[in-house]
């Protein structure tokens, strides 16, 4: 199904989005799947922005665009955000339900920047879901970015959730995607291992500061999470406010998880002078505001251009860790 999404409209995305959040939470078991809608469902969205836009993200981030015009952040936060809402609700996916586990993006033309005053067409789709657990299942959404023009391929993401399985709430959902969608369920979930999704907030750090790693910290302001829903079109209440974020049992809010990503985005490419072209990153624990974490990444010694990173707090626990390749660019202001 295609959506047309309006440009620099703060309120529609407000209200798009705690609609279909609170539909969701309220009525967990609403669902609208259609009889003609293929399966599994898939959402596309004509998306633009200006540079209204990559100014504020570039203000949220604390950067002179003049100085760093290079720096791709996902401008495309909005749009996506309302189509997974729109593939929730299809699936009958409860939100608060599910976690972030992990999120990879790769650009396809690296050199090429995302422009304001463009068309980009986005399309989303619920690809693959397994089980994990006896409680738990993983949910893969791939993320595909077009020319709709061109039709030529600009960036493409994958997306994984991991979701509470309480008392076997979703076993027709797993079995419609065991029946009908073994094509697509094989290739996405099968080459990654459950113990990559297993006991991520258990684990420990690894990369140790040397003369070979790149380190940065920086500080996660209070209201982070409500700036980032701004820019971003995110606006879970367990991000906003601590309040709401202990009523779904975290001691106080948290960055969402393409935050973090925007922040790893502005340091790697700001520290190492080149631009990003695939990023991969394994959310092991909640990244709370009002508090300063470090980045620390190091060079892989087997392939050129390619990263380790991880960011930990100042107790030293694993927050966050990944991997990302770089081009080689010239880059000027």
């Amino acid at each position: 199904m295609k959506i047309v999404l309006p440009t620099e409209n703060y309120l529609y995305y407000l209200f798009q989005y705690y609609s279909r959040f609170f539909r969701n939470l309220l009525f967990p078991k609403f669902s609208r799947t259609r009889a003609h809608q293929s399966f599994p469902p898939s959402y596309t969205g004509i998306y633009s922005f200006t540079d209204k836009t990559i100014n504020r993200w570039y203000r949220l981030f604390e950067l002179d665009r003049k100085h760093a015009p290079w720096i791709n952040f996902p401008y495309f936060c909005p749009a996506t955000i309302i189509l997974f809402f729109e593939l929730l609700s299809d699936l009958n996916i409860r939100f608060k339900d599910m976690l972030f586990a992990r999120w990879n993006i790769h650009r396809v033309s690296p050199g090429v920047r995302f422009l304001a005053h463009k068309q980009y067409q986005i399309s989303i789709t619920a690809s693959a879901l397994k089980a994990l657990t006896k409680t738990s299942i993983i949910l893969c959404c791939t993320t595909e970015i077009k020319d709709p023009h061109s039709n030529e391929s600009i960036a493409h993401a994958t997306s994984f959730f991991k979701i509470k399985n309480r008392h076997n709430f979703y076993k027709d959902l797993l079995k419609r995607y065991q029946n009908q969608n073994q094509n697509l369920n094989s290739p996405l979930l099968s080459s990654y291992s459950d113990h990559l999704f297993l006991g991520l907030s258990q684990q420990k750090a690894t990369i140790t500061p040397t003369l070979a790693t790149h380190s940065c910290d920086f500080f996660i302001p209070e209201n982070m999470g409500l700036k980032f829903g701004r820019v971003s079109g995110d606006f879970s209440i367990t991000h906003t406010t601590h309040f709401t974020a202990r009523l779904f049992g975290f001691p106080k809010a948290f960055i969402q998880g393409l935050c973090i990503g925007s922040y790893l985005i502005k340091h790697i490419t700001l520290k190492l002078q080149q631009p990003i072209t695939s990023l991969e990153v394994y959310y092991c624990n909640q990244v709370y505001v009002n508090q300063c974490v470090r980045l620390n990444f190091k060079r892989s010694s087997t392939q050129e251009n390619f990263y380790y990173f991880e960011i930990v707090d100042e107790l030293k626990r694993l927050l966050v860790k990944g991997s990302f390749s770089t081009e080689h660019l010239q880059m000027t202001a």
